[in-house]
């Protein structure tokens, strides 16, 4: 298993010889800055650094506090401060920095690697917490497309439901304004739809012909002529038949034109 590799940042080399050594003994890779400007230094240059161990008074130049801001802003790492200071305000300076936890020097080993242990365990929960924000803003740009492209659908279908209402009503129209009748009857004869702008020119009322056959309400020579014509469209595409009907407003003579859909 590979070891996790620390920055140790501290100024004091005799103290920074003992917590090196203790960080090694515990199964950690060490590596030790004295001053803040080369901590950055060897931040930038190693991207495997898996914790910062951070002191805050570091003589001259840049302190702990600076320097833990300049690397949080170029990548995530988690950053223990580790100090002697133990006043409010100190410690409310270093949790604006960082929430991994604070070591006041003199500590136990057993305190101190416990510390460390949490802030990898808190680490490992923030980049859970990054990756599932991720998931989750997938999925929802996921969503928003698929609402997306829902809506433009929708507006497809109304805009196809409209031209095709338009069609329906201008072909209503037309067939409305012819002076045959026009009739839909299926294979056996029977009567499934019917256009007639002159109801008198029908032998039997609308509502009574739906539904039936031709031979149920057709003189019997009409009928069997039809059902022919009928057969003879349906083989051809097409079939004429004329025939007469005695109806209330007298004798009818029709000339028929049969078609197959």
């Amino acid at each position: 298993m590979k070891r996790k590799k620390i920055l140790l940042v501290e100024d004091d080399s005799i103290i920074a010889l003992m917590e090196s050594e203790l960080l090694q003994s515990g199964g950690y890779e060490v590596l030790v800055a004295h001053t803040g400007e080369k901590a950055l230094e060897i931040f930038r240059s190693d991207p495997g650094i898996d914790l910062v161990l951070m002191d805050i008074d570091l003589g001259p130049g840049m302190d702990g506090g600076e320097t833990a801001r300049q690397m949080l802003a170029e990548r995530e790492v988690p950053v223990v401060f580790i100090s002697s200071h133990t006043e409010p305000e100190i410690l409310a300076k270093t949790e604006a920095i960082t929430s991994y936890g604070y070591i006041v020097k003199g500590s136990s080993e057993t305190a101190i690697f416990a510390s460390l242990n949490m802030a990898f365990r808190l680490y490992e929960a923030h980049l859970e917490l990054i990756k599932k924000n991720v998931e989750l803003k997938a999925l929802a740009d996921n969503l928003s497309e698929t609402i997306k492209k829902l809506m433009e659908t929708q507006r497809e279908l109304l805009t196809r439901e409209q031209k095709l209402k338009e069609t329906t009503e201008h072909l209503e129209a037309t067939l409305n304004s012819l002076p045959d009748l026009l009739f839909e009857l299926d294979q056996e004869g029977t009567y499934l739809d019917l256009r007639a702008p002159n109801p008198e020119l029908l032998v039997r009322p609308r509502e009574e012909l739906l539904g039936r056959r031709v031979n149920e309400v057709l003189p019997e020579d009409i009928s069997e002529a039809l059902l022919f014509a009928l057969k003879e469209a349906a083989e051809k595409g097409i079939s004429e038949i004329n025939y007469s009907l005695d109806l209330p407003s007298g004798r009818h003579y029709f000339e028929a034109t049969i078609a197959r859909k």
